[in-house]
């Protein structure tokens, strides 16, 4: 799993992870690449539109075992 800034929730135990909380918390952390000049470049801020998208399904789904996709590398203009 290379997620963004391997953001991982997981339960009380800690025996196992929580994919809607994790996507949740990844979404949250991401929320900067969609603010207008916020110094990425445009192939970067579509990178992550599509990437926060897929976190989204994930959420609405909520596996037990969710394949998690590659975050896009920060690109800066």
């Amino acid at each position: 799993m290379a997620n963004y800034k391997n953001i991982i929730v997981r339960s009380v135990g800690g025996d196992s992870v929580l994919s809607d909380k994790t996507a949740e918390a990844i979404l949250k952390a991401s929320d900067w690449t969609q603010i207008p000049n916020n110094g990425l470049t445009a192939d970067c801020v579509a990178a992550f539109a599509t990437y926060r998208a897929s976190i989204r399904i994930i959420r609405k789904t909520n596996p037990s075992s969710p394949t998690w996709p590659d975050a896009p590398t920060e690109e800066w203009s």
